[in-house]
């Protein structure tokens, strides 16, 4: 059974991080927006600065010299539809299939005053997260049985809806080794080159090592490292 939940989230709350390859929010989104036919084809913006570091990697094995872990927050009011329903956290069930789960519970949750001639909130003929971006409203969803995850359409990854310049907490350089293995070499905080973290080679190849150090360094400073005030808005 899906549970349904409409909240407002107000401007200025810091909904999330992500390692990014550029500062820029419409070029990162078009980026990402190839495979927009896709139902789930939207941002993924991760609730830890933790879990983002995580995902460092990934833009490194792409190709991607320098990394940005930027903080997110809103411009503006967004709208965030919850959907609770214990299949979505199941891997074995196929993404159409969870995406109908959404339609249904969105459907079916007097979203709108419709009547009876009145086309459906989602239409199931079309992109899941595309037509949520056409409404203006993000989701959010079970990643796994104890875990939920903010989708962000592509159509509302944009300096009108989120703060830009972005907050940079860190960015990172990959280095070729002369075994050419790429590690992860240095971190300007801030974005300020001439305040450069230098970790040794054990850290460098332990990814819990360096996930530790550099959570040690942003609670050194103060910086954001949870969304601790959407979390409680969106009872997570």
């Amino acid at each position: 059974m899906s549970e349904l939940t409409t909240t407002q989230i107000p401007a200025g709350t810091l909904v999330g991080f992500k390692a990014m390859p550029t500062t820029d929010l419409a070029t990162f989104a078009s980026i990402k927006s190839t495979t927009s036919n896709s139902d789930w084809a939207a941002i993924y913006p991760q609730l830890s600065l933790e879990q983002a570091i995580a995902y460092l990697p990934n833009q490194f094995d792409r190709g991607h010299k320098l990394v940005h872990i930027v903080a997110l927050r809103l411009r503006c009011n967004l709208t965030v539809l919850r959907v609770t329903d214990s299949r979505l956290a199941d891997p074995a069930l196929e993404s159409t299939a969870k995406a109908q789960i959404v339609r249904n519970a969105c459907n079916n949750g007097n979203l709108e005053t419709k009547g009876p001639s009145s086309p459906p909130f989602l239409d199931p003929s079309l992109p899941l997260l595309h037509q949520l971006g056409i409404r203006k409203c993000a989701l959010c969803i079970l990643d796994s049985a104890n875990n939920f995850e903010l989708v962000v359409p592509h159509a509302l990854f944009n300096a009108s809806v989120f703060v830009e310049p972005v907050e940079i907490l860190f960015s990172m350089e990959s280095r070729v080794d002369r075994f050419g293995v790429c590690l992860v070499g240095r971190v300007l905080r801030g974005g300020n080159e001439e305040d450069v973290l230098e970790f040794d080679k054990e850290t460098l190849l332990n990814h819990r090592l360096l996930v530790k150090e550099l959570l040690n360094q942003c609670q050194g400073e103060m910086l954001p490292v949870e969304c601790m005030e959407l979390r409680k808005m969106l009872q997570l």
